[in-house]
């Protein structure tokens, strides 16, 4: 949805996502849409709240790892919230654990978008990108 300008629709996808999560339970599926909500209130200038979904995806991941959920929610940390309080290395080490996670439970689609930050962040560290 946010790469085809479909943001607003993201968002709002995003927070019913969390909204029934809150209402009826949560398991591994909700993770990406807690990356999304901390997109949205970065956007805001809300970091503070917004580190608070990004450290829940986080600890989402680790709880259910190996997970089509995990992925996915690595995969939304890579893209939408790690570049505002991380450096480049943390994120490549995510993105690194993002596509092996992927890999693990079968999500090469979500596994292999993990390559755009990986590249990204090896390139603004100086890595010759001929030799990757």
């Amino acid at each position: 949805m946010y790469m085809s300008g479909l943001v607003p629709q993201l968002y709002l996808s995003a927070a019913q996502s969390t909204q029934h999560c809150l209402s009826g339970g949560m398991d591994e599926s909700v993770i990406y849409s807690f990356s999304i909500m901390g997109l949205q209130l970065g956007e805001q200038e809300e970091f503070e709240e917004a580190f608070r979904y990004e450290d829940l995806a986080r600890d989402l991941s680790a709880k259910y790892p190996n997970t089509f959920g995990a992925t996915r929610g690595m995969n939304g940390i890579v893209w939408c919230n790690m570049h505002s309080r991380s450096h480049p290395r943390q994120i490549v080490d995510y993105s690194l654990k993002s596509i092996q996670c992927g890999k693990n439970c079968g999500d090469l689609y979500n596994a292999g978008l993990s390559y755009g930050p990986l590249m990204w962040n090896l390139q603004v560290q100086g890595a010759d990108l001929t030799k990757i």
